[in-house]
């Protein structure tokens, strides 16, 4: 393709205010079903240990299975 890659725009005049890239990552392959459920399962558990003073009951108990795991 012709077109060059963007990040958080859709065009060049169609921005995507109001968001935020916390992790990308590209890779020379597809990855399978199980590398894709483990990272974002790494993602979702290194966010909710960043957030201790303002994490939900859901989402501590979310911490303390995957602990348990």
């Amino acid at each position: 393709t012709d077109v060059p890659l963007k990040i958080g725009q859709r065009n060049n005049s169609d921005f995507t205010p109001g968001t935020g890239l916390q992790d990308l990552r590209i890779y020379g392959r597809e990855l399978n079903e199980q590398e894709i459920n483990v990272l974002a399962r790494d993602s979702r558990i290194s966010y909710l240990v960043q957030t201790s003073a303002g994490r939900s009951d859901q989402e501590t108990q979310e911490l303390f299975d995957w602990y348990l795991t």
